[in-house]
């Protein structure tokens, strides 16, 4: 939690920092930080959707529909087993889908306050 807080208040800091650094005029500031405040947060919808496998059986159906347009070497396949049952290669999937989630969140959420304060300046 203390990493998640942290990480905002750097961000609302770095686009206060940029806005003075690079000398952006406060309307142009204002849409550039909605505009990536709001990407970031539907990175963050996204990830949240794929941790809950909601879009497995779609994906699934497009990995049958291309196995069965194109054939596979066997390397290829056993390889492929190989990677589905590497507990930690899923692990490691999870975790880095659960990062980047959390991370977008915590900046997008920061880039849209920093534009709400800044159309009061407006």
């Amino acid at each position: 939690m203390k990493a998640k807080l942290l990480l905002f208040f750097i961000s609302m800091a770095a686009w206060i920092g940029t806005k003075y650094l690079l000398s952006f005029r406060l309307l142009e500031w204002v849409n550039l930080t909605f505009s990536i405040g709001l990407l970031l947060l539907i990175l963050a919808a996204v990830t949240a959707i794929l941790q809950t496998g909601f879009l497995s059986p779609f994906f699934k159906g497009f990995r049958l529909i291309g196995a069965s347009l194109g054939s596979k070497s066997h390397a290829m396949e056993r390889t492929d087993a190989y990677l589905a049952e590497d507990c930690e290669l899923q692990d490691f999937r999870q975790k880095t889908i659960q990062l980047v989630g959390q991370s977008s969140l915590a900046t997008g959420a920061a880039s849209l306050l920093v534009s709400i304060i800044g159309l009061f300046f407006l």
